[in-house]
């Protein structure tokens, strides 16, 4: 029962949380504009809306660089989720009570419908897929959101059941990942043995879960081949203009055929968060990022602190943050 006016806009954002958690395909335009709506209305709840220099610089270097993209009708909503990003970051609001509500409400919805996905085609992707195209699964976007839950969780439980999600991704990076992440987390609870132990695992699995399952396009292609084609190829891509404003968000796909050498290695994305945003929107806005995560991350606590450093080191060899959900999971989770 609705009895105040907190109330009521708890239960507006509820019903928003919801949809975007239902529209999150990559670049969702429904998603980006319900997360957009959702960012309004706790402003207008809270009264307030702060916005750093370092965001208002950066928001308007995302608008600049989508001015001068060759491709606005791909990268509308790909830029508008960076700029909610880069505005939004510290306006959430929401009190730790109902926060806390929400990150476990989306941690077992996520990891239902993984279950799911599991027993059904033996690889989950939780909420990231295309809902009108069902065959557009992003599991690894999944492994990426469960990381920010895993690292912020301080039940034994939820920290039990995000790990199990990643595992159902078959996430390599992610599974590879959550174990420096779970290490971090219990650092002071093992002895030093224990934790050279677990150390030349993480170091094992990164290098074993990177090449032990094939890529889909290829069985001459790994994992690590892909990536390191991206890796050493994109920057053949940049110019004056390139490094200054960027080519536009989405432009991978179509520019990296022109320098690639493996015909099948095809990605809508390099693999890389600091080279993808440098060449899709310039090293301006990779510098105002930059500073708008390094001026938030030093006050938030220390749950938080390992959730981004997980995230952020998870998409050096990946690149998931082109979700209505992630953004919204990333802004959730900031003080």
């Amino acid at each position: 029962m609705i009895k105040s006016k907190k109330d009521m806009f708890r239960f507006i954002f509820s019903i928003i949380i919801a949809a975007i958690f239902v529209f999150n395909d990559m670049n969702s335009t429904y998603g980006t504009l319900l997360l957009a709506l959702l960012l309004s209305l706790v402003s207008v709840q809270n009264k307030k809306f702060y916005i750093t220099k370092w965001a208002l610089i950066t928001s308007i270097l995302i608008l600049l660089s989508y001015i001068f993209s060759g491709i606005q009708t791909q990268s509308l909503e790909n830029s508008l989720l960076l700029a909610i990003l880069a505005v939004g970051a510290g306006n959430i609001g929401f009190d730790n009570k109902y926060r806390g509500r929400v990150i476990r409400s989306l941690s077992v919805a996520c990891f239902v419908i993984a279950v799911y996905q599991f027993a059904s085609q033996s690889i989950a992707a939780g909420p990231f897929v295309n809902i009108f195209d069902l065959k557009q699964q992003y599991p690894n976007a999944l492994a990426a959101v469960s990381l920010i839950f895993l690292a912020i969780s301080q039940s034994k439980k939820f920290t039990a059941m995000n790990a199990l999600t990643i595992l159902l991704s078959k996430s390599r990076f992610g599974i590879a990942t959550m174990l420096l992440v779970l290490l971090v987390k219990y650092f002071r609870r093992v002895n030093k043995k224990v934790l050279i132990g677990v150390c030349l695992m993480v170091c094992v699995a990164f290098g074993f879960l990177a090449n032990i399952q094939k890529s889909t396009q290829t069985v001459h292609l790994s994992s690590v081949e892909q990536r390191m084609e991206h890796w050493t190829l994109t920057p053949k891509l940049f110019d004056y203009k390139t490094l200054l404003l960027g080519s536009g968000a989405g432009s991978f796909e179509y520019l990296f055929p022109s320098v690639q050498r493996i015909p099948l290695n095809n990605a809508p994305h390099s693999h890389n968060l600091i080279i993808n945003i440098l060449l899709e929107y310039g090293i301006w806005v990779l510098i105002g990022l930059i500073g708008i995560f390094f001026s938030l991350f030093k006050h938030q606590k220390p749950q938080t602190q390992l959730a981004l450093v997980g995230f952020l080191l998870f998409n050096l060899v990946n690149l998931d943050y082109q979700f209505p959900l992630t953004i919204f999971v990333l802004l959730l989770i900031l003080d």
